[in-house]
């Protein structure tokens, strides 16, 4: 299962972090960056991009189920993130499941 996740700074943080703590959370990125299977058990991190001039990062891992990314999640909840995390479905089989979903709504 594909998870889109988006990582962005809480605002208080963003403005007045020091340069000890930007080091602090840069170094917990490049371990995530080194060896991502041991920050998301299972996980496969497919994609990772910095936001130019913003203070948000969005990446996409692959992992077996959502509570794999869960404790990933709180840690950076704890560097001062607040995270999104998106399921990614092709186009058509989230049409399929809407559907589904319509059809059981209907019917109370």
């Amino acid at each position: 299962m594909e998870f889109i996740l988006i990582h962005k700074m809480r605002e208080p943080d963003r403005y007045s972090r020091k340069p000890e703590e930007w080091l602090k959370a840069i170094e917990a990125f490049r371990k995530i960056l080194a060896k991502p299977e041991e920050i998301v058990a299972g996980g496969k991190l497919v994609a990772s991009y910095t936001a130019l001039v913003e203070n948000w990062m969005f990446c996409i891992w692959d992992v077996p189920n959502y509570e794999a990314l869960v404790p990933f999640a709180q840690q950076m909840f704890m560097l001062g993130f607040d995270n999104d995390i998106i399921l990614v479905e092709p186009t058509k089989v989230h049409i399929e499941k809407a559907a589904k979903f319509a059809e059981a709504m209907k019917k109370k």
